[in-house]
Order: structure tokens, then sequence, then C-alpha cells
């Protein structure tokens, strides 16, 4: 190639453009997220933001809980004490906490002992304060964790542990089926609170006895399985028990029954007529046969079978 020639090759070299450069290329957009709901609520001084959300990409809206007044600074300090008061606990303790009827006696117990880790990490804290972060550690250590702020939730209805992969999900009486934010760090985690659940109405479940059904303090229904039975991992489902259950005039007055079938339904069971009450999961049969429990006779006999 002669100079002249070389040097127009070079010359289009520099003013060449790329490919691409003619190529229109649109924004990424982001994700459109919808606010659903906010509301808080308190539990033992600790105050809980809840956020549901509908993203755009996902199918079932999202429930966000998140501790309003803990920083993560703190939290952080908090799993240190975690870690002391763990490294402190020997068999004995293990043991006693182990026995049903010590348990109420053991957790006073490992509070005091935890109440003083938190005065010496936290000194200029007041009493308020002490005594928040005193439950917090008592919950997340001896306690259900993040699923006891579940159950404080009167809006749920539902609490479902799938496995320690998955996150929890709940069934909110409002906005349905959702997916939260807690994930349960392993499935040893999942059966100590199978543990802890049994031992406090004097069940046990294990190896040999997988299956679990018990009912807690509150009414609410829980069943636990462990691996091999359930294929996937540990799995607890609570059932929460209505603190302010349904009636026959709060249906009306909701627009799940009209008045005149919530007439006729009375009449029929008053005539000893037969009723079957049927729908998919989910879809109101518990609740539906509660109501319509208040219509049955005083005078007559209730036999379940399942």
């Amino acid at each position: 190639m002669n100079p002249p020639a070389q040097q127009q090759v070079q010359n289009a070299a520099r003013t060449a453009q790329p490919l691409h450069a003619g190529i229109a290329h649109k924004p990424v957009q982001p994700k459109r997220v919808e606010l659903l709901d906010r509301y808080s609520i308190q539990i033992n001084n600790i105050l809980v933001d809840i956020v549901i959300e509908m993203h755009e990409e996902e199918s079932v809206p999202n429930y966000n809980l998140s501790i309003a007044n803990i920083s993560p600074t703190t939290k952080i300090i908090l799993e240190k004490i975690r870690q002391e008061f763990i490294s402190k606990m020997n068999m004995h303790d293990l043991e006693r906490f182990e026995a049903a009827e010590q348990v109420v006696s053991i957790r006073e117990q490992f509070k005091k002992e935890i109440r003083v880790l938190v005065r010496r990490y936290f000194p200029q804290a007041d009493q308020d304060t002490v005594d928040m972060l005193v439950n917090y550690l008592l919950e997340e250590n001896l306690g259900l964790g993040k699923i006891e702020i579940l159950l404080k939730d009167a809006n749920i209805e539902e609490i479902v542990v799938n496995n320690h992969v998955e996150p929890v999900w709940v069934y909110h009486r409002k906005h349905g089926w959702l997916k939260t934010n807690v994930i349960i760090p392993s499935e040893a985690r999942i059966r100590h609170f199978s543990t802890i659940i049994g031992r406090g109405v004097g069940k046990e479940i294990t190896n040999l006895n997988p299956l679990m059904d018990a009912h807690l303090e509150t009414g609410d229904r829980v069943n636990a399985t462990l691996m091999p039975i359930s294929t996937r991992g540990n799995t607890i489902t609570i059932r929460k028990f209505a603190e302010d259950p349904w009636t026959i005039t709060k249906f009306i007055k909701g627009g799940t029954i009209s008045a005149e079938a919530a007439a006729f339904i009375w009449l029929a069971i008053q005539n000893e007529l037969s009723l079957l009450i049927a729908g998919g999961t989910g879809s109101g049969k518990t609740s539906m046969l509660n109501v319509v429990s208040n219509f049955f006779p005083a005078n007559q006999r209730i036999l379940s079978i399942e």
C-alpha cells in the first residue's frame, strides 16, 4: 500500500463510527411499584412499620416489615450482645429451657442476664429503651423471632413457613396472600421454632414423630412438619384465631352475603335442612361455617368429623 492510500485508510479509521452508534437505545425504565397499604403496629415498645407494595414484575404483593425505632447500628450491637449471651449459656441452661415446667423461670433468668448486657452496651439508654431492647433480644433468641411480629398483626389470618429458602407467606384479611421480607435463616431454626411451640402445649416434634398439631396460648392453630415428611423443608403453618371474629351482620354489611340469603340459611338451619358449604382455598369456607354456626339451636348437639 502506497503512502497516500495508507493515509486515507488511517483517516477513515479515525472518523469511522462504531456499528452501534446509529442505533437509538431506549432508557431503562424503572420497575413500577404501587403502594397498596401502610400502617404501624407496636409490640413491647417496639414500633414496626408495615408496607404492602405491588411490584410490576411480580404476581403477588410484598409485605415488608421494618423495625422503626431500632437503627442499623443498634442492630449490629444487639447482634454482638446476642452472641455474647449465647456464649455464656451452658448445657445445663439449655436442658432447663427444654423442660416445659421451667420455661417461665429460665426465661426470667435469661431476661435479667440480657438486661445486664444491654445496660453495659447502652449506658445512656432510658428505662423504656432498655425494656424495648431486652424484649427484642428475648424474642430473637428465645421466641419466634420475626414471626412474633406477624402474629401481632391483627390483619393477618394465616402464616406459612415452607422452608428456609423462600420467604414466609401470610394471608392478609384485606389483600389476600402476600410474600413477606422475612426469611428463616436455616432448617434448624424452623425446627427450633416448632419445638418452642410444642413445648408450650406439652407436645414434641422429632424425627420419630415428625407431624405436630398444636394450639398457641392465644388459640391460634399450628401445624408443623419435619423433613423428609415435607420434601422441600421443615414447615410451620399458623392459622390465627380471630380477635374480632366474623358475624352475619358483618357479612351483610361487607356485601359477602345478602340479607335475604342470610335469612334463608337461618330458616334452613332452624328447620333442620341440609346445607353444604363449599369453595376453593382461601374462599372463606371456615369463616362462613363459623358465622352460620351461631344459628345452631342451643339444644342441638354438634358432631365434627375430620
